[in-house]
C-alpha cells in the first residue's frame, strides 16, 4: 500500500513540474514578443527613413494643376509633376506621398519614352529606371526592351496613356550651329505624330546639359514640322498639359 506521505509527495512533485513547465512557456513567449517588438521597431525605422529620403527627393509642385503626369482615364491616382522645380526637402513631419498607377492590360503602356538613340538612349533608360522606382506598378514603354517591330510604333503610341518626349540634340563642330537630334529622326516624327493624332498627352523633356545633347528648346520648336509644331509646342493646344515650357533634364 502507498503511505499518504507518498501520495503527497507525488503530487507535490507534479505540481512542481506544470509550475516549472509555465514558468519555461511564459518566459519563452515573452522572449518570443520583445522580439518581435524590437523587430518591429526595427522595420519601423526602415520604413520612416525610407519616406523622409523620398520627400527630399520629391520636387516640390508650383500648382494643383501640376499634380498628375498622366491623368487620361484616371490611369494614375498620383505621378510625376508637370514641371520640375529645384527638389527643396519638406519637413521631417510631413509624411511623403504615396505615388502609384492602375494597373494596365498586357499590351498597353502608363508612359511612352519617345527619344533619339543618338544622343536620348542614356536618358530615356535612366527615366524609366527612376519612373519604375518611384511609381509603384508604373508600366513604361521603352523601344530597348518592349519594342520587336519598328512597324508597331504607331500601334504603340496608340497602347500608351501618355507620352514624354526627350528632346535632345547636337552642336555641329564646323561652325557650332546646335541642332535637334529628335526633330531630325524619322521614327521620333512617327511617333510625335502618332501621339498628335491619337490625341496622347505630350510631356516635353528638355536636356540641358550640352556635352550629352542639351540645345535650346528654340531649336527643337524651330525644327519641328509644321504641321506639328502648335499641337507641340502651344501650350493652349498641346494635350494634357496645362502652362507652356517643357520640363527640364537635370543631374545631381
Amino acid at each position: 500500500a502507498t503511505s499518504p506521505t507518498s501520495s503527497n509527495r507525488g503530487v507535490v512533485t507534479l505540481i512542481a513540474a506544470l509550475a516549472s513547465g509555465l514558468i519555461a512557456l511564459c518566459l519563452c513567449g515573452g522572449l518570443c514578443y520583445l522580439r518581435l517588438l524590437r523587430r518591429r521597431r526595427h522595420l519601423k525605422g526602415i520604413i520612416r527613413d525610407a519616406e523622409r529620403d523620398f520627400a527630399h527627393w520629391e520636387p516640390a509642385l508650383e500648382s494643383a494643376s501640376s499634380r498628375s503626369l498622366l491623368s487620361r482615364g484616371g490611369t494614375l491616382h498620383r505621378s510625376v509633376s508637370r514641371r520640375v522645380t529645384r527638389a527643396k526637402p519638406r519637413p521631417r513631419d510631413n509624411k511623403a506621398r504615396v505615388i502609384s498607377a492602375m494597373g494596365l492590360p498586357d499590351g498597353r503602356y502608363h508612359v511612352f519614352l519617345s527619344h533619339v538613340w543618338s544622343s536620348g538612349q542614356d536618358q530615356a533608360k535612366a527615366l524609366k529606371g527612376q519612373l519604375q522606382r518611384y511609381v509603384q506598378n508604373i508600366s513604361p514603354f521603352l523601344d530597348v526592351d518592349n519594342l520587336d517591330d519598328t512597324a508597331r510604333l504607331e500601334e504603340h503610341i496608340g497602347n500608351s496613356e501618355a507620352v514624354i518626349v526627350l528632346l535632345t540634340g547636337s552642336t555641329a563642330v564646323a561652325d557650332g550651329a546646335p541642332a535637334s537630334d529628335y526633330m531630325r529622326s524619322r521614327n521620333c516624327l512617327r511617333e510625335l505624330r502618332a501621339a498628335v493624332e491619337r490625341k496622347r498627352p505630350l510631356i516635353l523633356l528638355l536636356e540641358t546639359d550640352p556635352s550629352h545633347g542639351g540645345v535650346p528648346l528654340d531649336v527643337h520648336r524651330a525644327e519641328c514640322p509644321d504641321e506639328l509644331r502648335d499641337r507641340v509646342f502651344d501650350s493652349r493646344r498641346r494635350l494634357g498639359m496645362a502652362g507652356g515650357g517643357a520640363i527640364q533634364w537635370h543631374r545631381i
